[in-house]
C-alpha cells in the first residue's frame, strides 16, 4: 500500500523550499556535520536517513545547534517512556476495539497555503482507555512523517476535537504521563506550529487545555485558539481545507483518513522500517541527563499542582 500522504507537485515543492529558505549547499554541509556529531555520541542512533536529518534542520529554521539539541533531547526523553521503546508493539485488535486510529490523523493534502493539518480526534471507546498504545501510535507516525522531505509542508496546524472528551475519560488520564508526553512532542520534536485550534471543548476538558498550555512557550500559547463553533474555526481555515465532519467542502473525511492510516500502519511495514533506528543506543552520559525533558514530571510535577483558575 502506498503512503496516505498525497504527492506534492513540483511547483508547490519549490514554494515550500523557498518558504524554508532552502540552501542546498548549506543543507548538505549541515547534514554532514550532523552525521559527524552523531558518530561522536555513542548513546545516539546511527545510520539516520538524510531526509530525516534535513527536516530536523529545516524545521529548526537552519539553527544547527538547536537541531542537535532537540534531537538529543528527543531521543533521551523518549527513552524515559517505556511504551515508546521499539519493543513495545500495539496489538492489532486494539485498533478496532479502542478506536486508536482516530486519535491522530495526518491530513493527506496540504492546505491552500501549503501547511499540513493534524487532527487529534477524541476516542469514542473509553471503557478500556489505553494511553500507551495511543501515544506509541502518534510517535511512530510522526517519526515516519519526518522522513517525507519537503512534502511535510511549510508549517503545521493542529485541530483538537474534544467532542468525545468526558469526565469519565478525564478520570482515566494520568496527567503526569500526559504532560511528559506533551513535552516530548511539543518541546523536543522540530515543528513550525502555525496554530492550535480547539473545538467542541466541554468543561471536562478544561484541565487538559491547562495542561497543554503549561508546557508550551509563550509564543505557542498565543497560538492556541479555543473556538465557540465551526464557523469560528473557518475564520482561520478555509472550508475547502476542512473535512466533511467539520462542515468543510473538501469532500474528504477524517474517518476515512483514519482508516487509511490504520491500514498503512498495520499492513505496510514501512513505518516500522523507517523508524527502527530512532532509539537510545547506549548509556546516557552523566553530563547529558539534564536533556531529559520529562525530568521533574513525576509526582511533584503532576496535574495536582497545575493552576486551574
Amino acid at each position: 500500500m502506498s503512503s496516505p500522504v498525497s504527492k506534492v507537485n513540483e511547483e508547490d515543492l519549490e514554494k515550500i523550499a523557498i518558504a524554508f529558505k532552502d540552501n542546498r549547499e548549506k543543507l548538505n554541509k549541515y547534514v554532514e556535520l550532523f552525521k559527524e556529531w552523531i558518530k561522536s555520541e555513542n548513546h545516539l542512533p546511527q545510520d539516520l536517513e538524510v531526509c530525516f536529518i534535513e527536516n530536523f534542520i529545516r524545521l529548526c529554521k537552519y539553527d544547527f545547534e538547536k537541531a542537535k539539541s532537540k534531537f538529543e533531547s528527543y531521543i533521551i526523553t523518549k527513552h524515559s517512556l517505556n511504551h515508546l521503546k521499539p519493543e513495545f508493539k500495539i496489538e492489532k485488535e486494539r485498533f478496532e476495539r479502542d478506536d486508536i486510529s482516530r486519535i491522530f490523523v495526518i491530513s493527506p493534502d496540504l492546505t491552500s497555503d501549503l501547511s499540513r493539518i493534524f487532527y487529534l480526534w477524541g476516542t469514542r471507546e473509553q471503557s478500556n482507555f489505553d494511553y500507551k498504545s495511543r501515544q506509541k501510535y502518534v510517535i511512530d507516525l510522526v517519526e515516519w512523517f519526518l522522513h517525507l522531505g519537503l512534502n511535510v509542508g511549510t508549517s503545521f496546524v493542529f485541530v483538537l476535537n474534544f467532542d468525545c472528551f468526558t469526565f469519565q475519560l478525564a478520570t482515566k488520564l494520568d496527567f503526569a504521563v500526559e504532560r511528559r508526553f506533551m513535552n516530548l512532542t511539543v518541546n523536543c520534536l522540530p515543528a513550525i506550529i502555525k496554530q492550535i485550534h480547539c473545538i467542541n471543548v466541554p468543561s471536562a476538558a478544561k484541565s487538559f487545555i491547562v495542561l497543554l498550555k503549561s508546557i508550551c512557550s509563550e509564543k505557542i500559547r498565543n497560538r492556541i485558539i479555543i473556538h465557540n463553533g465551526i464557523d469560528d474555526l473557518k475564520k482561520f481555515i478555509p472550508s475547502d481545507d476542512l473535512p466533511i465532519e467539520l462542515n468543510g467542502t473538501s469532500g474528504k473525511s477524517v474517518e476515512d483518513w483514519a482508516k487509511n492510516w490504520e491500514h498503512f500502519y498495520t499492513q505496510n511495514g514501512e513505518v516500522q522500517e523507517k523508524i527502527k533506528n530512532l532509539h537510545l543506543c547506549g548509556e546516557i552520559p552523566k553530563n547529558k541527563v539534564h536533556l531529559d525533558c520529562s525530568a521533574g514530571f513525576g509526582a511533584n510535577g503532576s496535574f495536582r499542582q497545575l493552576q486551574l483558575d
